[in-house]
């Protein structure tokens, strides 16, 4: 924790004396946040991950991706970054960092999800996917590249058979396009002791096919704790989201969410920090083969047992 670094960041931004020592925050598979009292409050502070917000336009990504953030949060309860200067960056000393008002909630542990959370995000989800909000330079589709499936095969033994589909795939996600977080699983939300929810960690945000992000992010939110999809909560997130579901497109939507844990694991395997990188990776090799074997039975569901 760079001190030098919060106690000029006080200054320029004008938000008060620091009072007390920085305090870690849960969570954080990137980026190191900390909580911290100023005269004037509570704050939260972000340290990008360098390997990332150091690479050539990832600065100026953040930017947009922050603009979306304000833009959407418009229309939803997010949390987004405080700005000196109009930019939401801040950097001293070769390190770059967000600064983001302090609320008093906490992520949910997976086994804690219920259907009345289940509720809110659905509804949520809609109305980002209705704002239809107008912002330039907005971060693509991504697909992984194909050279992937020569440096992970040794993991994923379905990688070749998952990537075909995936290109098989590529102009359907490419189409029915909305702008959204695109991450919006239960580790980027908070809830507070209201049941009211805050969302974070914005950078992600982008265009995705309608579709893809309303499955993906049902399924996230429908995880047990061994990453199986509890269906019933599944239709319930579907039956809650305010939006039509192309049927058509359900397929392209699953392997589209393969391909995000591929490229996660793919990221964890070449990471600096060596011991958080195995443990993701780990982590995401055993539960791909997972999330795969659901895919027959989720398809039928979904077609089956669609909402009424």
């Amino acid at each position: 924790m760079n001190i030098n670094l919060l106690h000029h960041l006080c200054e320029v931004y004008q938000i008060g004396s620091c009072l007390s020592e920085p305090i870690p925050c849960r969570g954080g598979l990137l980026h190191h946040t900390y909580r911290f009292e100023t005269t004037e409050g509570q704050f939260v502070i972000k340290y990008l991950y360098p390997a990332i917000i150091n690479q050539t336009g990832k600065k100026d990504r953040y930017r947009i991706t922050e603009f979306i953030a304000r833009q959407l949060s418009q229309h939803v309860s997010g949390i987004t970054a405080i700005t000196h200067e109009g930019d939401p960056l801040f950097t001293f000393e070769n390190e770059t960092v967000m600064v983001f008002p302090y609320v008093n909630a906490a992520i949910l542990q997976q086994h804690d999800v219920t259907l009345p959370h289940i509720e809110k995000i659905a509804q949520m989800l809609s109305k980002i996917h209705q704002a239809n909000i107008q912002v330039d330079h907005v971060p693509s589709v991504e697909f992984p590249d194909q050279s992937i499936v020569a440096r992970l095969e040794k993991y994923v033994p379905d990688i070749g058979d998952i990537y075909e589909k995936l290109k098989l795939h590529k102009e359907v996600l490419e189409n029915n396009l909305v702008i959204s977080h695109r991450d919006c699983d239960p580790k980027n939300v908070l809830w507070d002791k209201k049941g009211n929810y805050f969302i974070i960690d914005w950078e992600s945000a982008g265009w995705i096919n309608r579709t893809k992000d309303v499955l993906v992010t049902a399924i996230y939110w429908s995880f047990d704790e061994h990453y199986h999809i509890r269906l019933d909560y599944l239709l319930e997130f579907l039956r809650k989201y305010q939006g039509e579901i192309n049927e058509q497109e359900i397929e392209a939507g699953l392997y589209g969410l393969l391909g995000d844990w591929i490229e996660w694991l793919d990221f964890n395997l070449s990471r600096k920090e060596i011991a958080l990188g195995a443990k993701e990776a780990h982590q995401t090799i055993v539960t791909i083969p997972i999330l795969f074997s659901q895919f027959s039975g989720i398809t039928d569901y979904l077609k089956n047992g669609k909402k009424s």
